[in-house]
């Protein structure tokens, strides 16, 4: 095996350790990342689109400020793993791939503030996965420019509940997903009010409590609620959901 070789493994490798983890996090079966996660974009981009993708991996200049890319062959998406920050040069070739799934900004110093998550407008990808960065409130009012976004996620973030409010704003989204956060029951009435969310997952947001999760008995689209690691809800807060008639899955 040539050093290339290897080096391509190991990253192979790096990648499925994350979508493992986001699983565990956000509680999408770990089997069906094996099955889906690729690393061959050709399986769904044409020869423009593979062309774009290069470019913005040449980008980064090495291994650790890069692009990763994963394939969702069934769903016909790739999704990017940022691990640099975002150039002026990135949006006109983000906007060349049609077929763009979650961008992911995580892991390594922060790198993505506000400004730059305005330079993504009109980029058509479908989740923006945001992990660890400084973004707030202010950032988010350019979500509203993303035409195909349908989920969120705020792990580590700046956003509080005001920033929740404008996601009423995105016509398409289903779910969304928030981490380690301040956000409290004011957050918990935003979000009841956006009746097309089929998924929700708080994890360590220890300012809500019963009285929010009672609010959320108006999605009646509602499929899968995550409470994980929050201090203040006890198990009786499921109770107020009983009434959802679309809901599977409930932790």
């Amino acid at each position: 095996m040539t050093k290339l070789q290897s080096a391509r493994r190991s990253d192979r490798a790096k990648i499925r350790c994350q979508a493992c983890l986001w699983g565990l996090l956000f509680a999408a079966p770990i089997s069906t990342y094996w099955q889906e996660v690729r690393t061959d974009p050709s399986e769904v981009l044409n020869g423009d689109e593979l062309g774009a993708l290069e470019a913005l991996k040449a980008a980064g200049g090495d291994r650790f400020r890069s692009v990763g890319v994963t394939v969702d062959k069934q769903a016909g998406l790739v999704s990017l793993h940022f691990s640099r920050e975002l150039t002026a040069g990135d949006t006109p070739l983000l906007r060349q791939i049609s077929k763009l799934g979650n961008l992911f900004f995580t892991g390594g110093p922060p790198f993505l503030t506000d400004e730059q998550l305005h330079s993504l407008e009109d980029v058509g990808m479908t989740g923006i996965i945001m992990w660890g960065q400084p973004i707030t409130d202010n950032g988010l009012k350019t979500l509203k420019k993303f035409p195909k976004l349908k989920q969120v996620t705020f792990h580590q973030t700046k956003v509080t509940d005001a920033g929740l409010a404008l996601l009423c704003e995105l016509p398409h989204l289903k779910r969304v997903d928030v981490a380690e956060s301040e956000i409290t029951d004011a957050g918990l009435k935003h979000l009841s009010e956006m009746t097309r969310l089929e998924h929700i997952n708080l994890f360590h947001c220890n300012k809500i409590t019963d009285d929010g999760i009672r609010l959320l008995s108006s999605l009646v689209n509602l499929e899968r609620l995550f409470l994980n690691n929050n201090d203040q809800l006890p198990t009786a807060s499921l109770e107020q959901l009983v009434s959802l008639k679309k809901i599977k899955r409930v932790l």
